[in-house]
């Protein structure tokens, strides 16, 4: 089985301010608002699985590209936050029993381009043998 899910790599963490989602903001950002964004990241995941209710029988490996807005934009930092927002809403909505290195067992990162208009990081989910 395969599944892709498209992530924002922008939040907002109020009303007027948007930020990159990333390991940088995450090490300063208030509990509170790290809370708020990963329940953002949980309805985008839930809304994206509407359909996909089939969980993954065997172990899994995520495959990540970065569509960046800006050059500044470090692709670790920001997968290290996502990856980990998309596997807890996968264990959430029961696509996955766990998160551990039982059941995810490989990642793979890499730059898609530059896309100003829908910065985003795309996310394929596979089993692997």
């Amino acid at each position: 089985m395969k599944l892709t899910i498209e992530l924002p790599i922008y939040a907002n963490t109020s009303k007027n301010k948007k930020v990159l989602v990333s390991l940088n903001w995450f090490r300063n950002a208030h509990y509170g608002i790290k809370d708020k964004v990963k329940k953002q990241y949980n309805e985008i995941v839930f809304e994206q699985l509407r359909g996909t209710r089939k969980p993954f029988d065997k172990r899994i490996g995520v495959k990540y590209q970065l569509w960046y807005k800006r050059g500044d934009c470090d692709l670790m930092n920001v997968v290290s936050v996502l990856d980990k927002f998309l596997l807890d809403a996968l264990v959430q909505a029961g696509m996955i029993k766990d998160d551990n290195v039982n059941k995810y067992i490989s990642c793979h990162a890499e730059v898609g381009g530059k896309d100003s208009e829908n910065p985003r990081l795309i996310c394929i989910i596979e089993e692997v043998e």
